[in-house]
């Protein structure tokens, strides 16, 4: 399985209800790429909206996921993560200051997606930088 293909099935449909089920999509999301670890953390930290999941439920799993996960990334994007299952956000500042931390980590594009989602942007400064951290990205060998 591949990154996109593995971004599709479980797109909206991340397990919350299966705690077995979701440890096996962390360990199959290892076997396929970093990026694809932070793919896992992205659906625990952003359900679909509409699906109730409990906040303890997405608290133990981000747990097992960091426990899992060893990336420098981790450490700065799990905080994040545990913030925006409580209802809180970074402000817009802070939000571009974790994009450009995470813009030394090639391809990390779920992690970067934590960091634009962490904050409301409400200036539009956090989008500007998200998108240069793509194009440079996706312009670089």
């Amino acid at each position: 399985m591949n990154e996109a293909e593995f971004s599709k099935s479980i797109d909206c449909s991340f397990p919350y209800a299966n705690r077995e089920e979701a440890i096996e999509l962390i360990d199959t999301s290892l076997s396929i790429s970093t990026n694809a670890a932070f793919m896992v953390l992205e659906e625990l930290c952003r359900p679909p909206e509409g699906m109730a999941v409990a906040k303890e439920t997405l608290l133990d799993f981000i747990d097992v996921w960091s426990k899992k996960v060893d990336h420098p990334l981790a450490r700065l994007v799990v905080p994040i993560a545990r913030l925006m299952v409580e209802g809180n956000y970074l402000s817009g500042r802070e939000a571009e200051k974790v994009a450009k931390s995470i813009a030394a980590f090639k391809g990390q594009y779920s992690a970067l997606n934590i960091a634009y989602f962490s904050s409301d942007d409400t200036d539009e400064s956090l989008e500007t930088v998200i998108h240069e951290v793509r194009e440079r990205w996706d312009h670089s060998e």
